[in-house]
This record gives structure tokens, C-alpha cells and sequence, in this order.
């Protein structure tokens, strides 16, 4: 683990407490392992979820997501892996994941442009978090 994700990872705990601080840790695990929300986003774009996407970014309300959906996108073998880690069922993750992403994706993106470095979105994120 790098010192970025030790600081975020601290960060995290700190912010979000010790009960949501796993999920945050996910979704932001999520985040990393895709090349970062746009390469996260990209993989939803690609299995057909453009529109829903567009909507998290975009003014207005937010289509939502079901955890089929992140199922299909994320595939099996990531969701256990991720699950395991973060010892919490992969239907949980699953439905938790499909809850919060299009929250935290618009939340990230308030004027409809999203991070563009890992610096940012840590600093977006602690002030979503603070306050989710």
C-alpha cells in the first residue's frame, strides 16, 4: 500500500467512522482498480449504461442502478474479492455499491466535470463524506 492510500485510508476512517468507512473504502477501491471514476464510468458506458452515467454527471435526477446491474459491470470474481476484503456479502456490496455510486458520482461532479487527479478526488471526497 503507497502513502497515498494510507493517508486516504486514514482519512476515510476518520470521516466516514468506522460503520460506512468500509463502504467508502470500497467504492473507492472500486474507483482505483478501474483507473479512477472516469475509467469506472467508461466500463458502465461500455456494457450499455451511458444514459445512467449522464445522469449521475449531469443536472437533474439520477437513474438509478441495481445491483444486477453492478454485477454485470463489475463481474462476479471482482464483487467476491472485494466483498471478502471488506467482509460484507458480495449481494450487500452488490446493493450498496448500486445505492451509493450515483450519489457519490454526482456529488463528485457538481458542475458536471469529474476529478482529474487522485489529489482531488480525495479532497471532494472527504468533504462528500463529512456530510453523507
Amino acid at each position: 500500500m503507497g502513502l497515498f492510500d494510507s493517508v486516504a485510508n486514514a482519512m476515510i476512517t476518520k470521516v466516514a467512522g468506522a460503520e460506512r468507512g468500509p463502504m467508502v473504502k470500497a467504492a473507492l477501491d472500486l474507483f482505483n482498480r478501474h483507473g479512477g471514476v472516469n475509467g469506472i464510468l467508461d466500463k458502465f458506458r461500455a456494457h450499455g449504461f451511458g444514459d445512467k452515467v449522464d445522469s449521475w454527471i449531469g443536472a437533474g435526477a439520477n437513474l438509478p442502478l441495481t445491483a444486477k446491474q453492478m454485477q454485470q459491470v463489475l463481474g462476479e470474481c471482482v464483487l467476491d474479492e472485494m466483498s471478502a476484503r471488506f467482509d460484507v456479502t458480495s449481494a450487500d456490496l452488490s446493493k450498496k455499491l448500486a445505492e451509493h455510486l450515483p450519489k457519490i458520482v454526482d456529488q463528485l461532479s457538481p458542475d458536471g466535470i469529474l476529478p482529474s487527479s487522485n489529489t482531488e478526488l480525495l479532497m471532494r471526497a472527504a468533504a462528500i463524506f463529512k456530510n453523507y
